[in-house]
């Protein structure tokens, strides 16, 4: 290239960085010549010998090599060494950029070298060669792994080239050695995770690729069993640590390394069953583990820089897991990706979903300190959380779902649809004020609308069939729409009760729902439309969310009902577009003006649309949504949007209208010359609506400022009127308009306006109430009862009903007490209005009387003649009040809060009922009583019982039982109570009352009448039915209760022939098990036409009345079995029928019409059962029940329509989720027979051949690669079974040690693990038994079911601890994995794994026979030179418990300790550099070593530390080990034992025998660095008796005489002396005077005990001191001379 001798090397450096870029794409084959001529110009420029004043060269060079290797791969093994040597040399550059090309280079080379092996591109290399250069490197990386004085960047390095070679390594040298290589390198990546020492960002830098090299490893194994499994997560849990700190390149890498961990791990077929779910669980904990991000706030959970780690920071890794992009599937190289991303998706919904569940959303309502009774009803109370980190996690996983799963791979939820809601609505149902709950289903919503998941058509047979989830057939919609309408309704009800956020996430629930299910319920959501427009107005982003809502209006409503409520939420909009904009006003004011024709320039378009998309994007939030809502009237049409203005001028009209024709508001004006007085009532209303509707802050608070000034202004002027000109000039009209301005204005949004009005709206009372015969109080009154039953605005409700709190409290304190007891004015006019409220029809006014009363009671009860005259007439109010709660949804809270209010009643009636058991004049009596005592109130409840409403009913049935004991003597027991009634009415009467027979003019028709007109009417309605229902419920619960309570037996009850078994023998036989359709079918003469098709809705309700008499009438026969089966022989009420029924809620409760999609009947359904059929197997006449055991025995026959065993030899987990659910149901009703031990009674069969067909059914479906989450459902349930009946041991171990155990064990688990905890324990010892057959499976086992007994909170430990000594007792059948010749590094593991997770759940291990065995193993596994670091780790942290057993015991451990420092701990802690691999090694085993000291307090490991510790002057790690001698100290003092003491005088032996320890510097280091750190920390008792011990020992040394002869000996003496005034200094310093220089002190008596005549003087206690001044005077002269 030029003349030059010497090559220019800038145009050499040029021609790398070309190739660099050319060779992207280019075809070696083609051109191998060129290749070769390539290479061998890059080995040239890379080689260190060539000296160069630059680095341009070899930079080039190295990146050519590291961008572009794979282009040399056939050349690279002809001069590896060469090469490697030059890379290396390479490595240690001083220049950083050639270092990092260096290491890039390195890589490429060695994944190349890797792959060049394993699939050769050059032929002519032979397989010997291969094996050769293999071996070359294997060497290398084993040194760099091994040597001890190896870097982390070294270590790292040779992990990385492990996974490179991974499948050379394999070829070359087995499977089985790949394993040993993977633990090996576990290890290593372990001692870099707990490694303190190095920084986050070099772990950070290295961990992704240490997934990755495990990644690769693992792909070439076909097993990961659990020791290898635990090290796994542990670093994967590091990785996740590090994972946020992490940026740019880096982070992007780590993303792609865990995602390639997890496809890999999970393409693993042998690997322990939860291993993927808990990596999956894990990393979705460390998503959100972090402080919420709360918008406009910054989450502050841990910082780095800047920036703030949430599971923001999570968001790119889960995109990268759930979404693999080409390159990503590349890099993992495993088939069946589509799969794996399946099951990766559906493990992280199971992750989400159990994180959900173990979360404790409890929540404590703010309540008075000063009493626990406050009311809690109202939702919009101030709640106090019990574990805010629970919340925190919860608001995450919303966001989480909202930012992550809701815009990833969606498809996938359909199969989880079902699962998921049902989950979090059962969730919600226990916790209906966490927000986060909806916010959750909001999410799912969204993508099952994305997926069109509700779209899927349903056909008429599985639209009967609503119980049923199948994606494929359109079930799964039905159950799923079904659950989530019913869920619908619920939030409607319920969210009127809501504020703030928690109303914003009902909201927004309600407007992600579908088209269908809205439909279903489109006045409630016009309503919810109502609730969101009012609240958009200040929170603009829910207007939008309530538009694709409003769209959808015209196409879910007719045409009448559409203008209906088009008039209610357009107005909504109007107020909105006229919101004004500060932002849209300074853009108007900065807009230029329109340039002239003459001045405008022509621009081209695609200028024009860049500045169109610029304003578009300048736009604000608010504009875009006010154009939304411009298009959605433009979408209308001028005939509906029209009723936006329509309404408006209407209410323009009313603000025309005068407050008042008298003007009030007099303002004097003083000027100098004249006074003017001007009127401002015209300003009021103006100024109440701006200060109640502007959006404007500033005209708000400007409003809100004149509103309060103009109210005080007249309150002012109507203090000085007298009763004249009162009646002239009344200011009540005034009031009227004003007191509801102020009141809402008190509970505004805005600060300010609530620092304003809330205080005035208070005083105003405190006002007011002075003056009960004024109008104004009245007004005041109306408006706060007014608010009280707001539906829309909880906090409102609340604050009135704290305003009317106040309002009575101030009226007693105002009133004197006489004119209290004669005429309580404001009282007697508040609880006037709540009796009305609480008699009113809308439910909305019966609950603010209930929130009303739940305010007042505690001020109420304190005025005991209030109490007296009212409290009998708020009992029968709020009982009534209760009744007619009847109709009302659960939701609403009517009855909830009604029932609070008569618990309150009864706990005053209970209290004072030394009262009420008198007469009282005051006492107001109640409509038909003839007198107001507690008796006369007991009376009246028993007349109610029988009262169809459930809730009167329940809690007239409560308050009898409760108040029984108040009564009389002679009556205050249920049984005197019912004698009394008997005595005095006869049997009749309370069977009349259980019937509700009616009493004198009552409206109300008793059962028996319904009865008849239902079996004579031909035309029988849904309505009479309903009705007939509920008095069959009622009468059946009365019933029960009485028989039940034992408060009259079933015989004197039951005399006769009784019309109730006619009616429940009616019901049976003609209602119970047939549809509405055939219930309510008409004469066969009547014409077809005439036949009516009846709504789903009417189906529900028809099927919900009879499904609650059906369980009602279940509970009656378990009461009349257990407690009158006399009288059930007489009724002939147990007939064929009845027992088909019963069998049918068994086996297909769907046939019956329970609604298996609701929540309630799946978790009561089953009890209510089981105890029937306990009741029938120990109570009923063997007679009588064999007719039972006959129908179950015709239905589970061979040709009955429930024959298990047939059903599952035919099994199919590929068919429809709706045949496998009603299989569940089938085999769930088996094991409820099983369960109550009748399965035997009532099956033809042999129960064991039965058992075994079930287990071989479970065995064949676990074969199937993919199950559905139903399929596994039903395969955990017929195992369920198998077990229960009592499927022989020999045959549970045979499915699990068979071909396909692990495929077993994953679908079956959990039932294995709870019936082995909770029948059969004995198992475990049987697994253990013959261990040297396939102990990886063996110990899976035993590993899963501690695990599963460690995070069971259900099961006593009494439970866990029989099954772990079960383990125990097989321990000497493991003796082959830790001895003997079929014993391995893995065997060992599976024991120690075992030990370690067993010791967590039982701490008794040395009182177990095998406690020897166990401590043998320890000793074999730490002195075995083959033992892994992690085993040796894991047998440290189990030390403690190996140091309970007996002394001969402990000994024994302590010398196998003591045994591996001596042999493996150097004697100098500098002999390795520091943050070296063996350092590192080192430092673990040792800090183990001390925290097994701290824990067990044991002194032979203290022996153990000093050996440690006195080995040279000063640790190189001296604050740590100091750190744990404090703690060591602390430790010993809390157990209070001899054990201080001890430490003490063997760290003070080791120092005075110079004969034992001849090294002095031993000794000093045992007295200065051990001895006197834990005096500093031991009780001064202790300190007395340890000098006490010790100070002749002390005395001596310091009267020995130094002699210089010996220089050496001299120092020694020397040195003794100072360390023994050391102790003498702390002796002085830390006890009190008294104790060592006093007459009683016994340091002092004991310095002189061995000489007679020091001890003989008076003054003997001084000699102590005397002589140590006397010695330390001479030592001092003799050391300065």
């Amino acid at each position: 290239m030029t003349k030059a001798k010497s090559p220019e090397m800038s145009i050499i450096a040029g021609c790398f960085y070309s190739l660099t870029h050319i060779l992207c794409h280019f075809d070696r084959a083609a051109f191998p010549e060129q290749v070769t001529t390539i290479f061998n110009c890059l080995a040239k420029a890379i080689d260190p010998s060539i000296k160069t004043t630059r680095f341009d060269v070899p930079k080039g060079a190295l990146e050519l090599l590291a961008k572009r290797g794979e282009q040399f791969r056939g050349q690279l093994l002809s001069g590896y060494k060469d090469i490697y040597a030059r890379l290396l040399e390479f490595s240690r550059s001083k220049n950083n950029e050639v270092r990092k090309a260096t290491a890039s280079a390195i890589e490429t080379f060695l994944r190349q070298v890797g792959l060049e092996l394993v699939d050769p591109m050059d032929e002519t290399v032979s397989e010997e060669r291969r094996t050769e250069i293999f071996n070359y490197f294997l060497k290398d990386f084993m040194a760099l792994m091994r040597a001890n004085d190896s870097t982390l960047g070294s270590v790292s390095r040779a992990i990385r080239s492990y996974g490179y070679f991974a499948a050379a390594f394999r070829k070359f040298q087995g499977e089985e050695k790949v394993r040993d290589m993977l633990v090996l390198l576990l290890e290593k990546c372990f001692q870099v995770c707990v490694t303190d020492e190095e920084t986050s960002e070099s772990k950070g830098a290295f961990l992704p690729s240490f997934l990755q090299s495990l990644a690769s490893i693992i792909k070439e194994t076909t097993m990961v069993d659990e020791s290898v499994a635990e090290p796994l997560k542990v670093i994967f849990v590091f990785t996740l640590e590090f994972y946020p700190k992490l940026t740019g390149a880096l982070q992007e890498s780590c993303s792609y390394a865990i995602g390639q961990f997890l496809y890999t791990v999970a393409a693993i077929k042998q690997r322990p069953v939860k291993l993927v779910s808990e990596l999956l669980y894990q990393l979705l904990l460390q998503s959100c583990m972090h402080a919420p991000v709360v918008e406009g706030e910054r989450a502050a959970s841990y910082t780095e820089g800047t920036e703030v780690v949430s599971y923001k920071s999570f968001t790119s890794l889960w995109i990268h897991i759930l979404t693999l992009s080409q390159e990503q599937k590349r890099r993992i190289g495993i088939t069946g990706i589509s799969d794996l991303k399946s099951y990766i998706y559906g493990e992280t919904i199971e992750a989400l979903l159990h994180m959900c569940k173990k979360l404790q959303l409890t929540i404590n309502l703010e309540q008075d300190e000063t009493d626990e009774d406050l009311p809690k009803s109202d939702s919009g109370k101030k709640n106090e959380t019990v574990k805010v980190k629970d919340f925190q996690h919860l608001i995450n996983l919303a966001d989480f779902m909202k930012t992550v799963l809701e815009e990833t791979e969606t498809s996938y939820f359909n199969q989880w649809a079902y699962v998921f809601c049902h989950t979090i609505i059962r969730l919600s149902y226990q916790n209906p004020v966490v927000s986060s709950l909806y916010r959750l289903l909001t999410s799912a919503m969204t993508i099952c609308n994305a997926n069109d998941y509700f779209d899927k058509p349903i056909t008429e047979e599985e639209g009967d069939t609503m119980d049923i989830l199948s994606e494929s057939s359109g079930a799964a919609v039905s159950a799923t729409t079904q659950l989530i309408s019913k869920y619908h309704r619920k939030v409607v009800i319920s969210m009127k009760q809501y504020k703030d956020e928690l109303l914003i996430s009902c909201l927004k629930f309600i407007f992600s729902l579908p088209k269908c299910i809205l439909q279903t319920n489109a006045e409630a959501t016009a309503e919810a439309l109502q609730i969101g427009l009012s609240l958009g107005l200040s929170y603009p982003p829910l207007i939008g969310e309530c538009l694709p809502i409003l769209r959808l209006m015209p196409s879910i409503l007719r045409e009448d009902d559409l203008v209906k409520q088009l008039k209610v939420l357009l107005p909504y909009l109007d107020k909105f577009l006229q919101h004004t904009d500060h932002v849209e006003q300074g853009k108007g004011e900065e807009t230029p003006k329109v340039l002239k024709n003459k001045q405008r320039l022509r621009l081209p378009p695609s200028l024009l649309r860049m500045a169109h998309q610029k304003t578009q994007s300048e736009r604000t939030e608010v504009q875009r949504l006010k154009l939304e809502v411009l298009k959605f009237l433009g979408e209308l049409g001028g005939d509906r949007n029209r009723y936006m203005i329509d309404t408006d001028r209407r209410s323009q009209a009313k603000l025309a209208v005068s407050w008042d024709t008298n003007s009030h508001l007099l303002f004097d004006l003083p000027f100098q010359e004249m006074k003017v007085e001007i009127y401002l009532d015209a300003f009021l209303p103006r100024a109440c609506e701006l200060a109640r509707t502007s959006s404007n802050r500033q005209t708000k608070v400007a409003a809100c400022e004149l509103v309060h000034s103009l109210a005080i202004l007249l309150l002012g002027r109507s203090v000085p009127q007298d009763d004249a000109i009162e009646k002239l000039k009344s200011t009540d009209k005034l009031y009227q308009k004003l007191f509801p301005v102020i009141l809402n204005l008190a509970v505004d949004v805005e600060q300010v306006t609530k620092q304003l009005f809330e205080p005035l709206m208070v005083q105003l009372i405190h006002w007011f109430t002075r003056f009960p015969k004024r109008k104004e109080t009245s007004l005041l009154l109306d408006t706060l009862m007014d608010g009280v039953e707001t539906m829309n605005n909880s906090a409102l409700r609340e604050f009135s009903a704290k305003c009317i709190a106040e309002f009575l409290r101030w009226s007693i304190k105002q009133t004197s007490v006489e004119q209290q007891k004669k005429n309580p004015e404001n009282v007697k006019q508040l609880l006037r209005q709540m009796y009305s409220m609480a008699r009113h029809p809308s439910s909305s006014r019966r609950l603010g009387a209930c929130n009303v009363y739940n305010h007042i009671y505690r001020i109420l009860r304190e005025e005991e003649s209030l109490v007296d005259q009212f409290t009998m007439e708020i009992l029968v109010c709020f009982m009534e009040c209760l009744a007619l709660a009847h109709g009302d949804d659960s939701s609403l809270g009517t009855q909830k809060e009604a029932q609070k209010c008569l618990e309150h009643v009864e706990r005053i009636l209970k209290t004072k009922s030394a009262i009420f058991n008198l007469p009282s004049k005051r006492r107001r009596i109640p409509l038909g009583w003839t007198n107001a005592t507690l008796k006369e109130a007991v009376l009246w409840l028993l007349e109610r019982v029988g009262r169809h409403e459930t809730e009167c009913r329940h809690a007239c049935m409560r308050l009898i039982v409760s108040l029984t004991t108040a009564l009389p003597q002679e009556l205050n027991t249920k049984r005197k109570l019912m004698e009394h009634v008997i005595a005095k009415n006869g049997v009749q009467y309370i069977k009349d009352r259980c019937e509700a027979v009616p009493l004198h003019k009552d409206r109300c028709v008793g059962l028996v009448q319904l009865s008849q007109d239902i079996r004579l009417s031909s035309a029988v309605t849904l309505k009479s039915l309903t009705r007939w229902f509920e008095s069959i419920l009622a009468s059946l619960d009365s019933y029960c209760w009485l028989i039940g309570n034992d408060m009259i037996s079933a015989s004197t009850l039951f005399t006769g022939k009784e019309e109730i078994f006619s009616i429940l023998m009616h019901f049976v036989e003609k209602v119970a098990m047939k549809s509405l359709q055939e219930t309510l079918e008409v004469d066969s003469e009547v014409n077809k036409k005439d036949l009516r098709v009846y709504t789903p809705v009417e189906t529900d309700e028809y099927n919900r009345c009879k499904c609650t008499v059906t369980v009602r009438l279940l509970d009656f026969l378990t009461v009349l079995i257990s407690k009158g089966k006399q009288v059930l022989g007489q009724s002939k009420l147990l007939t064929g029928e009845i027992w088909k029924m019963i069998s049918l809620c068994i086996f297909e409760p769907v046939a019956v019409g329970f609604n298996m999609a609701d929540i309630e009947v799946l978790s009561n359904l089953p009890e209510i059962l089981k105890s029937l059929l306990q009741v029938i197997l120990r109570f009923l006449d063997s007679k009588v029940a064999e007719d039972f055991y006959k129908t179950l025995m015709n239905l589970t026959g061979s040709l009955g329509s429930y024959d298990l065993g047939h059903m599952i030899a035919t099994l199919d987990l590929n068919s429809t989720e709706e045949h496998l659910l009603s299989m569940t149901h089938l085999a769930n009703g088996y094991q409820l027979l099983s369960d109550v031990k009748l399965l035997a009674k009532c099956f033809a069969s042999d129960l064991t051949e039965f058992s075994s067909q079930l287990a071989e059914a479970v065995v064949k479906g676990s074969r199937i690669s993919a199950i559905e989450p139903a399929g596994k459902h039903l395969l955990e349930s017929v195992y369920g079974l198998a077990l229960s009946i009592g499927l022989p041991d020999s045959l549970i171990l045979n499915s699990l040690y068979s071909p396909d155990g692990r495929a077993v064990y994953a679908c079956i688990d959990t039932v294995l693990h709870k019936h082995i905890t909770m029948n059969s324990p004995n198992l475990v010892q049987l697994m253990l038994e013959k261990a040297r057959l396939d102990p990886h499976q063996k110990a899976s086992y035993v590993i899963g079911l501690l695990d599963y007994m460690s995070t069971s909170t259900y099961l006593l430990d009494k439970i866990k601890q029989t099954v772990v000594k079960k383990i125990w007792d097989g321990w000497a059948d493991l003796r082959c994995w830790w001895s003997g010749d079929t014993a391995n590094q893995t065997t060992v593991s599976y024991c120690l794994h075992i030990l370690k997770k067993s010791f967590l759940i039982d701490t008794t291990i040395e009182k177990h026979p095998r406690y020897s065995l166990m401590i043998d193993l320890f000793k074999t596994t730490l002195s075995s030179k083959q033992t892994e670091l992690s085993q040796k780790y894991d047998l440290l942290d189990m030390l403690p418990a190996f140091l309970k057993g007996s002394s001969e015991q402990r000994k024994s451990v302590r010398d196998a300790v003591q045994a591996y420092v001596d042999e493996r701990f150097p004697i100098s802690s500098r002999e390795f550099p520091i943050n070296s691999s063996g350092y590192h090694d080192y430092i673990t085993m040792f800090k183990k070593i001390l925290e097994a000291m701290v824990l067990s307090g044991d002194i032979e490991l203290l022996k153990v530390v000093l050996s440690v510790l006195c080995r040279e002057e000063t640790h190189a790690d001296e604050k740590l080990i100091q750190e744990y001698i404090d703690r060591f100290a602390n430790r010993l003092r809390k157990l209070r034992s001899s054990n201080l003491l001890d430490a003490l005088t063997l760290c003070f032996n080791m120092f005075i025998n110079s004969s034992t320890y001849p090294n002095q510097t031993c000794r000093v280091a045992a007295l200065t660095r051990c001895c006197l750190p834990i005096l500093s920390r031991t009780d001064r008792a202790t300190v007395i008796d340890f000098f006490k011990n010790i100070l002749g020992d002390i005395k001596t040394l310091l009267q020995t005489r130094e002699s210089k002869a010996i220089p050496e000996a001299f120092e020694v003496v020397i040195k003794d002396k100072i360390c023994c005034y050391e102790l003498i200094e702390f002796m002085y310093s830390g006890l009190l005077k008294d104790e060592v220089f006093s007459p009683s002190s016994i340091l002092a008596k004991g310095w002189v005990s061995n000489d007679p005549t020091s001890a003989a003087k008076a003054d003997a206690w001084k000699t102590m001191t005397k002589d140590l001044i006397r010695c330390m005077m001479i030592h001092g002269k003799y050391l300065q001379s």
